[in-house]
C-alpha cells in the first residue's frame, strides 16, 4: 500500500526508528490490511503526525475514520 510505505518514510513503526523515546507510536507495528492501517497514538503533541496523515490521505485519495470520535473524514487535495 503506497500510503503505508509513504507514512513508514517519516514515521517507522518497527525496527530500531519505531523505538524512539518521540515516536508517535502507542503500538507497533501499525495494523496494515488490504483496505486499511490502523494507528494508535499516543497522547500528546502529534501536529506533524496527523498533518502527514492527512497530507497523505489527499494525495492517495483515501478516506479517514478516528472510531474513537467516530467521525469520517475525506481529505481535500
Amino acid at each position: 500500500m503506497a500510503f503505508y510505505d509513504d507514512f513508514r518514510a517519516a514515521f517507522p513503526d518497527s525496527g530500531p526508528g519505531s523505538r524512539r523515546d518521540d515516536t508517535p507510536w502507542a503500538s507497533a507495528p501499525l495494523g496494515l490490511g488490504i483496505d486499511h492501517v490502523s494507528m494508535n497514538l499516543r497522547h500528546g503533541p502529534a501536529g506533524d503526525v496527523i498533518g502527514l496523515i492527512l497530507e497523505l490521505a489527499a494525495h492517495h485519495d483515501l478516506v479517514i475514520y478516528d472510531p474513537q470520535s467516530d467521525e469520517v473524514t475525506r481529505p481535500t487535495g
